[in-house]
Order: structure tokens, then sequence, then C-alpha cells
């Protein structure tokens, strides 16, 4: 009668092991990869949405500032209208550019954090799967 021999069934054991748990750090890799793709999809879906938005001003909106308009008589207080609109839409440029300048500042500083993460991660996994089994006789 033939029995099994525990060293070898701990070693064919151990590449079914090994070859899943690859699997599996791979396929949680791709799910990470799913998820950060999605987010920038939606990050780029709400831009273009606010894009479209900013590039079409509300029709009834206009039509009021043009009945305004329309109402002013006076040449005088026309060009101080003029002027403080003027000057409320430089000042609304100015604020959007420092907006748009922080809000890559963070964006680059928070990928640059991810990316130290992951690759912190890949390495420990490498450490991980380098790690010498201990192998009974």
């Amino acid at each position: 009668m033939h029995h099994p021999d525990p060293a070898n069934e701990a070693v064919a054991q151990a590449d079914p092991d090994r070859w899943r748990k690859l699997y599996e750090t791979e396929a949680q890799q791709r799910r990470s990869d799913v998820q950060t793709l999605q987010a920038q999809i939606a990050e780029l879906k709400a831009a273009l949405t606010l894009r479209k938005t900013l590039a079409e001003p509300d029709p009834s909106r206009v039509q009021r500032l043009q009945q305004q308009v329309c109402r002013i008589q006076e040449p005088l207080k026309l060009q101080r209208l003029l002027v403080e609109a003027a000057t409320e839409c430089e000042r609304l440029r100015l604020t959007l550019t420092q907006e748009q300048l922080a809000h890559r500042h963070t964006r680059e500083s928070l990928m640059a954090t991810l990316s130290d993460a992951v690759a912190e991660l890949r390495e420990r996994s490498k450490h991980q799967n380098a790690a010498p089994t201990p192998k009974s006789s």
C-alpha cells in the first residue's frame, strides 16, 4: 500500500496557493485601476458639464439684463455700470485663476501621494512574494 509523502503534498499544495495569491493580487490591482479610471471619468464628466453650463448663459438672466440696460437713459450711469461690470468680471476671472491653480496643486499633490502609496504597496507585495517559504522535510 502506498502512503503519500506529506512533504510532497505540501509542495504540491504550495504551488496552487502561490498562483491563487498572484491571481488575487492581480485582480485587486485591476479593481483598483478600474476605480481610479471611473473616478477620472466622473471628474471629466463633471468638468464637461460645468463648462457647458458656463458657456451657455441662462436665457432668462440675459433677458432681464437686457431689459435693465434698456431702461437706463443716462449715458454716465450706463458707463458707470459698464465699468462696475467689467471690474467684477476681472475680479471673478482672477478668483477663478487662483482656484484653478489651487486645484491643480491639490490634484498634483494627491496624485503624488497616491503614486507613492501604490509604489509602497507594490514593494511590500514583492517582498512578501519573494520571502522564502519554509519547506518541511
